[in-house]
């Protein structure tokens, strides 16, 4: 059994947290605000590589078109509040 076999998913922690804390200390100069914005960083970079890896997986085992159903249902959901929010949001008498 090879569980812990040799894997190139191994170096996707470190990689994760390295880019982080360089984005990071290229951008602020105290070490509290980097170590702060490195870890806000990481949580985006880690969800976005989770959402492409569900929709990989969604499509490996249930298809194309459902997982383009699902996403369409979705953007078209996003879309309807957007233009919802554009035409009938909250306005400011002046």
């Amino acid at each position: 059994m090879m569980l812990f076999a040799a894997s190139i998913y191994w170096h996707l922690p470190l990689m994760l947290l390295v880019i982080s804390l360089v984005y990071s200390a290229t951008r602020h100069d105290e070490w509290d605000t980097i170590l702060i914005e490195a870890f806000r960083w990481g949580i985006r970079m880690f969800g976005f590589m989770l959402l492409v890896a569900g929709v990989l997986f969604g499509v490996k085992y249930l298809g194309f078109w459902v997982v383009g159903s699902i996403v369409l249902a979705v953007m078209a959901v996003f879309v309807a509040l957007y233009l919802f929010n554009l035409f009938f949001g909250s306005r400011k008498s002046s």
